[in-house]
């Protein structure tokens, strides 16, 4: 059940997933459902769809082309101000720094494979 419904985060989250909508779709307790999967993952699953959709966050923000304001609603967030100050929370950065740190890793990794 626990991997059956890691694959339904990982397809919904940024669909507007929640906690209470995916355990209505399982067989059992609500209570049963959120203690099993703790213990399956270390994390609630609403912890899990919000790391699901920070995950996608960031692969959007390594797309240097692609505005940072349209990302929250694409990844299911219902404002961008609610993403900014959970990406700071969760990442210790703004959206735009981590954009800039991850752009520049990134092209760290290029230069340095074209040396090797």
């Amino acid at each position: 059940q626990v991997a059956e419904m890691l694959e339904i985060i990982r397809r919904e989250a940024c669909l507007g997933l929640t906690a209470k909508a995916l355990i209505a779709r399982m067989d059992g307790s609500r209570r049963k459902i959120e203690t099993h999967f703790r213990l399956m993952t270390g994390k609630s699953i609403r912890e899990t769809i919000l790391d699901t959709r920070l995950e996608q966050v960031k692969n959007f923000l390594r797309r240097p082309r692609m505005a940072i304001g349209p990302i929250a609603n694409i990844c299911g967030w219902s404002s961008e101000t609610h993403l900014k100050r959970y990406f700071k929370r969760r990442t210790g950065l703004t959206m735009k720094a981590w954009r800039k740190t991850a752009l520049e890793s990134a092209t760290s990794t290029i230069h340095l494979r074209k040396m090797i």
